[in-house]
């Protein structure tokens, strides 16, 4: 009976204790923000390319690489920072400039190899398979 009781007690604690865990690792919910590209991997940042990703009600995602609008999906299930994102159709428009063109083509590359993110307060760092910055984000409303 002492035995029972003492591993009724221990399912409990660690039924309780099992979602706290699940959801470390400084992620928050992505649905309803969206997030303007500040480190590219190198790339600089173009001033005023206007590139962001808005992340809708999963699996709704839409954005604009700064010459080119896009729309896609994503899923960040199972509260693990773990994330897929998938941009999908996109406007066919020629970028400006090189730089704007490096823009886009770093910043598309980050989404679709991201497979894993950290995020917290203003800043969003979409990671690679072995948790490498690929891309580093702030919030649409606090970017420069």
């Amino acid at each position: 009976m002492q035995v029972r009781r003492r591993f009724a007690w221990l399912a409990l604690v660690g039924a309780l204790l099992l979602p706290a865990a699940a959801c470390g690792g400084g992620t928050e919910s992505l649905e309803g923000t969206s997030w303007q590209p500040t480190d590219l991997g190198g790339i600089p940042v173009v001033e005023g390319s206007d590139a962001f990703v808005a992340f809708g009600t999963e699996p709704d995602l839409n954005g604009s690489t700064g010459c080119n609008s896009f729309t896609g999906g994503w899923s960040a299930a199972g509260g693990d920072g773990s994330i897929e994102i998938l941009t999908g159709a996109m406007t066919l428009a020629a970028c400006a400039t090189e730089e704007l063109q490096a823009v886009e083509t770093a910043f598309l590359a980050a989404l679709n190899a991201a497979l894993f993110y950290e995020g917290g307060g203003d800043t969003l760092t979409l990671l690679d398979g072995d948790k490498n910055q690929l891309a580093e984000l702030a919030t649409a409303d606090t970017a420069e």
